[in-house]
Parts: structure tokens; C-alpha cells; sequence
């Protein structure tokens, strides 16, 4: 969806239940985490022009081992294929080269059009769990909020690095396949190379 799928019916309904959502919660920003919104980037852009966008990037090995292994994959509609990925299974087609599309096909769409956000900041998953508090207060400070002092009770010095999981998970024909598939992206983000190179800080795109 993009901002050509524009109603004002949308617009009013969605920023009703995020009024009741707030004022349930007591909060003043809302928080949307729903990796889905990835296909409708540029409608929510449309509805929201002053809203943040933090995108969290991962070896896409580790994301795609995720999906293969949680219990709602089979019934997730891709929507750039239009089929279920149960739908995909049944005509004989291997999950593993879905999974690794998809995982590729999302990531390409926030770099597209990653340039019409006004607030953008990308976000190491393995700056993330190695320095959580100091990665929190760069986001704070990107969204124009004050770290609370709470944080620092309950937010650990560091976190467990998960993406050792994709290397037991997966197999080594899995592992081929999803290399032929993202192995140039892979690449690029730094994920074939011993050490992943620094992610930039936040992109002011106004």
C-alpha cells in the first residue's frame, strides 16, 4: 500500500484506536513494532509525516532461521508474492528460498524508501545487544525524549547475542541456499566479513 491507497476513513480510524490505545496506557508517543508495516511504508508516511522510523538491521541469516521456526510462518501472507507460505510449500518449492526472499525483499523495501522519511535512524542489532543502554539513549535522543532514569535499573549492561542460532538451526544446504539468494547482501552489510562494519547514525531526510 502507498499513499495512492490514501482515505481519509483510514487515517480516522487508525489514529482513533491509537487515541484510545494512548489514553488507556497513559502514554504520549505510540510505539509500532509490527514488522508488516513494511508493506505499507509510504501510506503510513502519508498519515504520519512527522513520525520516527528506527530500523533495526540483523544478519539476515538470524531473521531467516526465525521465521523457519516460529508457528505462524506458514499462515504469513507475503505480500510481495501474494500466496501464504503454506500456499508456496504445497506447490513444491523449498520454505528456506522464501524465507530468505522475504527476508531481502523487506530489507530493499525500507532502503527504498527509507528517503521520504523526515526521521530515520538505522540501528545495529549487535550494537543493540552489546551496549543497550547507550544504544536506548541514541534512540531517546532520536525521537526527542529523555532517557529515563528507570531505564537504568532495568536495563541490562548487555544482552545475549542470539544470532549464534542461524549457525546450529540451519544446515548446510539451508545455509547454500540462502547465500545464493542474499549473499551480495549480506556482503554488503558486512555479515560475510569478520566484523560488521558501523551503521551511519540517524538521517535527517527534511
Amino acid at each position: 500500500m502507498t499513499e495512492e491507497d490514501y482515505n481519509e476513513q483510514i487515517e480516522t480510524k487508525l489514529k482513533r484506536l491509537i487515541g484510545m490505545h494512548l489514553e488507556v496506557t497513559g502514554k504520549e508517543r505510540f510505539l509500532s513494532k509490527r514488522t508488516a508495516n513494511t508493506q505499507r511504508l509510504r501510506l503510513i508516511n502519508r498519515m504520519f509525516p512527522e513520525a520516527y522510523y528506527i530500523h533495526m538491521i540483523r544478519d539476515g541469516r538470524a531473521v531467516i532461521n526465525s521465521y523457519l521456526n516460529v508457528d505462524w510462518w506458514d499462515d504469513t501472507a507475503i505480500w510481495w508474492l501474494g500466496k501464504r507460505v503454506s500456499e508456496w510449500k504445497r506447490g513444491g518449492n523449498d520454505p528456506v528460498e522464501l524465507a530468505a526472499k522475504h527476508w531481502r525483499t523487506n530489507f530493499e523495501e525500507i532502503q527504498a524508501n527509507k528517503g521520504i522519511f523526515k526521521k530515520y535512524m538505522e540501528v545495529r542489532y549487535e550494537d543493540f545487544v552489546r551496549e543497550p543502554r547507550i544504544v536506548a539513549n541514541q534512540i531517546t535522543d532520536f525521537c526527542n525524549i529523555a532517557f529515563p532514569e528507570t531505564f537504568e535499573k532495568f536495563v541490562p549492561t548487555s544482552l545475549p547475542n542470539m544470532n549464534y542460532k542461524w549457525k546450529r538451526g540451519l544446515s548446510p544446504e539451508q545455509v547454500a541456499v540462502i547465500e545464493t539468494n542474499t549473499s551480495d547482501l549480506l556482503e554488503r552489510l558486512g555479515y560475510l566479513s569478520k566484523q560488521p562494519p558501523e551503521m551511519s547514525g540517524p538521517v535527517n531526510a527534511s
